[in-house]
């Protein structure tokens, strides 16, 4: 993963200050609303993020700033993902990947 760079920031802000196709991907990995009882291991993670929802401006810089796609996880129901514009949706489990194609 030595090419793989992760930050931790408002998206929104960090991605307007991107020139156009910079990346490879976007990834969002939001914080659900409601936790599942079986993920205690992330406590930690969920005192530290954003709580905030991704919001549709987030995914328009997302895909001017990326080169291959955007992609961001959901729960099950996908429903955010359709909400932000998301077309190509994929279940894995309890959870739902979207994916635009640049």
């Amino acid at each position: 993963m030595r090419r793989v760079m992760f930050t931790c920031d408002d998206s929104s802000e960090l991605l307007k200050t991107e020139a156009d196709r910079t990346w490879d991907v976007v990834y969002f990995d939001p914080m659900f609303d409601v936790t599942y009882k079986t993920s205690q291991g992330l406590d930690l993670v969920r005192r530290l993020a954003s709580l905030e929802p991704v919001r549709p401006g987030a995914i328009d810089q997302a895909c001017r700033v990326a080169r291959r796609c955007v992609v961001m996880k959901d729960r099950e129901e996908g429903e955010r993902l359709k909400a932000l514009g998301f077309r190509d949706i994929s279940q894995r489990g309890k959870l739902a990947y979207g994916r635009i194609t640049m």
